[in-house]
């Protein structure tokens, strides 16, 4: 038997959701600038992750999960 995953896109290509053999599901949102933004989790064990971009250069600053625990600040420059 084989170990699918279903994907899918929104309509602009973008990842929607991702569900694997186990039924485990991932949300993907995005911000108005097709920046992923948010990515949940079906599984109540595992916080949400959010990312955070600089206005200006658009870098990603910071990647936080649903804790609000900084998991890595990005330096910019």
């Amino acid at each position: 038997m084989g170990q699918d995953n279903l994907t899918v896109y929104n309509n602009l290509g973008q990842v929607e959701s991702n569900t694997d053999f186990n039924g485990d599901i991932i949300t993907y949102g995005y911000d108005p600038y097709g920046r992923l933004d948010l990515k949940t989790f079906s599984d109540p064990s595992l916080a949400s992750v959010s990312y955070n971009y600089d206005p200006v250069t658009s870098q990603i600053t910071s990647v936080s999960d649903g804790r609000g625990e900084c998991d890595r600040p990005c330096r910019l420059g």
